[in-house]
């Protein structure tokens, strides 16, 4: 019965002070405020990236009887071993486990390399002092109202795009798993 408790003590420590499974932050997200939907989707897909560059590298680490340059697992992460190891899943597999990989391997490159390429489209929209008592009729106020429609078109394309990626990440959570 010793042996028990100090086993929980020792979990204790190792939980609260080391592994902390049970904390997620963003390392992605600038700091500053930011709402809640937009928290939720850099919680999600920095988790992914944990799991591929973490998760998945020490798989392909284990598998392949390389030697990590960490003498422990929770000190790895390796972006080239995750994306080897999926690489490696999608040619051995098929069926669902292939599916799983391919989406994980999409997913996991739209968030590091595709969506970080996005231009802000507010970037582009020139603004204006006195906008709100300037005439509606004036050729300045068009043209602020011409750019600020087409930078809201496109801001609402790229956060459905944000939401179907999320979406088909959710779909696949079960199979995120080593």
């Amino acid at each position: 019965m010793d042996n028990m408790i100090i086993k929980k003590f020792v979990n204790i420590i190792r939980y609260n002070l080391f592994n902390r499974y049970h904390v997620f932050k963003s390392k992605s997200l600038k700091p500053g405020y930011h709402d809640f939907d937009i928290r939720m989707l850099y919680l999600l897909f920095d988790m992914l990236v944990d799991f591929v560059e973490i998760e998945l590298a020490w798989m392909n680490v284990c598998f392949t009887n390389k030697r990590p340059k960490w003498p422990r697992r929770w000190f790895f992460r390796s972006r080239k071993d995750g994306i080897d190891y999926l690489k490696w899943e999608i040619k051995q597999t098929s069926g669902m486990q292939l599916i799983r990989a391919n989406m994980v391997k999409l997913l996991y490159l739209w968030w590091t390399v595709y969506r970080p390429q996005r231009i802000d489209p507010w970037d582009n929209v020139k603004h204006i002092d006195g906008l709100l008592t300037m005439d509606k009729d004036s050729i300045e106020y068009k043209e602020f109202m011409k750019q600020a429609n087409e930078a809201d078109k496109i801001d609402n394309m790229c956060y459905n795009e944000d939401t179907e990626m999320m979406k088909a990440l959710i779909e696949i959570r079960e199979d995120l798993w080593t």
